[in-house]
């Protein structure tokens, strides 16, 4: 996808694809020693699979990191983000209801009128039809209703659902659904057992990051050896 062409949010997707021309293990060697990743998250970004890397940039960014990406052979996506997807799908959802209101109302009207004109209506159109002629008896098929739509949110790819240690069950639920929604600046932080505390519309990231820590802190358990960030902005912090 061009990112020019796309107005709303991106998100930049990487399936370890490299360029045609370009060796793979030379890419793959650029890739990590730019990202400076370790042995392990390389081969977890060059598995197949496809890897979110950053979620609602604009079209000038996800154009920059698209170029960077080609300079060293590999093959980065931006695609329309998760939020833009759900927000596609409830307005074509919304105008297949709308359409099918309007049908429902049309055929409802019909009736109506043809109860109203029905005794009129039949000095017009006889039950029998004229010597000679063939009465039409072929059935005809009821309308069919539209499609439902699906306007379910696409489901993380498998990589974004690995979760950071110590993050629990009902504090991804609200990364997901409250935290990633929300604007920026923003951060997300955890105990390890479990507390966590998050932060959105800060002044900047280094004030939302120090905001969620002290909400953190202040929901830790006894036993508890403190809080960490594990996302910034939008973007998982190791």
């Amino acid at each position: 996808m061009d990112p020019a062409r796309h107005d709303g949010p991106l998100q930049l997707v990487f399936s370890g694809e490299c360029l045609d021309g370009h060796d793979p293990q030379a890419v793959r060697e650029a890739v990590a020693r730019t990202l400076k990743l370790d042995e392990a998250r390389t081969a977890r970004l060059f598995s197949g699979k496809r890897v979110v890397l950053r979620r609602q940039v604009d079209a000038a960014t996800a154009r920059r990191h698209v170029a960077r990406f080609a300079a060293m052979g590999a093959l980065l996506r931006a695609e329309p983000s998760q939020q833009a997807q759900a927000r596609r799908a409830g307005a074509t959802r919304w105008r297949l209801l709308r359409w099918t209101s309007i049908g429902v109302v049309s055929v409802l009207f019909g009736v109506a009128l043809g109860l109203a004109l029905g005794p009129g209506l039949n000095t017009l159109w006889p039950d029998d039809p004229p010597r000679g002629a063939a009465a039409d008896t072929a059935p005809h098929p009821a309308p069919v209703a539209p499609a439902a739509v699906d306007a379910s949110p696409e489901k993380l790819p498998a990589a974004v659902e690995e979760s950071p240690k110590g993050m629990t069950a009902e504090a991804m639920r609200e990364y997901r659904h409250s935290y990633l929604p929300a604007p920026n600046h923003k951060a997300f932080a955890i105990s390890s057992k479990g507390a966590h505390a998050w932060i959105a519309g800060a002044a900047s990231e280094n004030n939302a990051r120090e905001r969620a820590a002290a909400g953190c802190v202040k929901a830790m358990r006894p036993g508890d050896d403190g809080c960490r960030i594990v996302d910034a902005d939008g973007e998982w912090v190791d």
